[in-house]
């Protein structure tokens, strides 16, 4: 018999479009249950803070005076001689699991979708049938091919078994009703197991695989056949640890045995550790392996772990949402196949920002309304942040303006900052009294010096040359001041009433 089948469907392009039409309202709901989800999350309790404010208390007497009290009490636990009434021998133990997995039948599947031209898509789908250890084997008529992959029923169910009641130092608790920690495994020996077949074994089997893979009728039950394979696993069946075959079990054990250190919390109640519910109805009755700090930290450890992965989970839900509303569009740019793919790549790249801005606002706003501190806090700061931001804006705004409105200063009308007057040279009163005034330059542009007119002196007097203007303006210098011409053995005199000078 094969164990390996594969099945090819089409789907219509009319079929398509009205199931991507349907699944937007779901999308909605989706969106909006996981929003709901996410502030949910914010606001859950951290039952180490409810922990912390616990009375701790000494474990190797009961004292009357804690009576009604919240406490957390460390010592060692004490359990009853208990088993599971099976193969493992009766110890001294506060809870004892056993674990019961069959070699069954496992149904995979893998479906590959290619697009065709019109719209419509071919699904190609491939079931493939193998033999694994599972704890609940699958119902096989719920199988794509059910014929020759028939599971048998599990010979032997997982049971725990806790203590009627056990004792943490002075102080009894019930192991049936408060949260226990993790078990520990068992290892198992000839000294704590028990081999003889059991007097009433439960759901015989009826089917075993042989060597075509074909199933057949079986006349034992596995239970009949229990044998110590490992220091982890009794096994029973007719094949072996190494080499199972369908229908086998192997048997495994974990417990809470009596001698470790734990922490309980709870209630006080005449010698007795209860349930306790705080004035909000959270109720914490819980037992922790090792001493209260490590109790603490394992409950602040847990509230952590799943606020995360529900963050994380309601993030990637908000995300299928978001695809599920586009995906009447992806539906129809699948018309033409090339353009269906292209907008699947798009929608995945635009939609996953978009629902990881959306979760983490939400997340936000769940975190802040659930705690007063970052109510308080939060709010004022994330209004000045908004405020900062907008003033920032309108700053560069402002000097993006002022820049586009500048003009240079070369081009401004400017006040005269100079002593320097044209008529003043012609009038010969620049240089009053003949007192000789010193102009210092100035850092901003002059205008150019416009020319001097010269007074033709009177007759028989010397006219000195005028010196040419130049075309820019003159050097950090005194710009007004007239150079005085050499003669051999003469040297005019200034007249300053001509305003020019002279050569006598």
């Amino acid at each position: 018999m094969p164990n390996q089948f594969t099945s090819i469907t089409t789907t219509g392009f009319g079929s398509r479009i009205m199931g991507a039409i349907v699944g937007v309202p779901i999308g909605l709901l989706l969106i909006f249950g996981s929003c709901i989800m996410l502030y949910w999350n914010e606001g859950r309790t951290d039952y180490s803070k409810i922990a912390q404010t616990s009375v701790p208390v000494q474990a190797d007497h009961v004292s009357q005076s804690q009576n009604g009290k919240f406490v957390s009490v460390t010592g060692k636990l004490t359990g009853q001689n208990i088993s599971d009434g099976a193969y493992l021998r009766s110890g001294s133990y506060v809870a004892v699991q056993r674990t019961v997995e069959e070699y069954a039948w496992v149904e995979q599947q893998h479906t590959q979708s290619h697009n065709n031209v019109g719209g419509s898509q071919t699904n190609t789908t491939t079931y493939t049938y193998t033999e694994e250890w599972v704890d609940q084997p699958a119902d096989s008529t719920s199988f794509q091919h059910p014929q020759g992959h028939q599971n048998p029923p599990k010979a032997l169910n997982d049971k725990l078994v806790s203590a009627t009641s056990s004792t943490v130092g002075a102080y009894s608790f019930d192991p049936q009703t408060i949260k226990l920690p993790s078990l520990q495994d068992i290892t198992l020996s000839s000294s704590n197991t028990n081999l003889n077949p059991m007097a009433s074994p439960a759901a015989p089997n009826t089917l075993q695989s042989t060597d075509s893979g074909t199933s057949a009728k079986a006349t034992s039950s596995p239970l009949s056949s229990v044998q110590l394979a490992s220091t982890q696993y009794l096994y029973g069946g007719s094949g072996s640890l190494e080499s199972p075959r369908l229908g086998d079990i192997r048997i495994s054990y974990k417990a809470l045995p009596s001698g470790l250190t734990g922490t309980v919390f709870g209630q006080v109640n005449n010698g007795s550790l209860a349930a306790y519910t705080d004035k909000n109805s959270h109720t914490l009755y819980d037992l922790f392996l090792g001493d209260r700090q490590t109790a603490i930290a394992t409950l602040h450890s847990q509230y952590e772990t799943l606020t995360w992965i529900l963050r994380g989970a309601g993030i990637v839900a908000i995300w299928i949402g978001l695809m599920m509303l586009l995906a009447p569009l992806d539906t129809l740019l699948d018309f033409i196949p090339i353009m269906g793919e292209v907008g699947g790549v798009v929608s995945l790249v635009i939609t996953f920002p978009i629902a990881l801005l959306f979760g983490g606002t939400v997340i936000i706003i769940g975190y802040t309304m659930h705690h007063i501190v970052a109510l308080l806090v939060g709010v004022p700061l994330i209004f000045a942040v908004w405020v900062g931001i907008f003033k920032l804006i309108k700053r560069g705004r402002g000097l993006q303006k002022r820049g586009a409105d500048n003009i240079p200063l070369s081009s401004s009308p400017m006040p005269p900052t100079s002593p320097y007057n044209p008529a003043a040279v012609n009038s010969g009163s620049l240089f009053p009294n003949n007192n000789v005034v010193s102009v210092q330059p100035q850092p901003l542009v002059q205008p150019p010096v416009p020319p001097v007119p010269i007074t033709a002196p009177p007759p028989g007097q010397y006219t000195p040359p005028v010196p040419a203007q130049p075309p820019q303006p003159p050097a950090p210098q005194d710009p007004y001041a007239q150079p005085q011409p050499q003669q051999p053995n003469d040297q005019s005199p200034y007249n300053p009433g001509s305003g020019n000078p002279q050569q006598t």
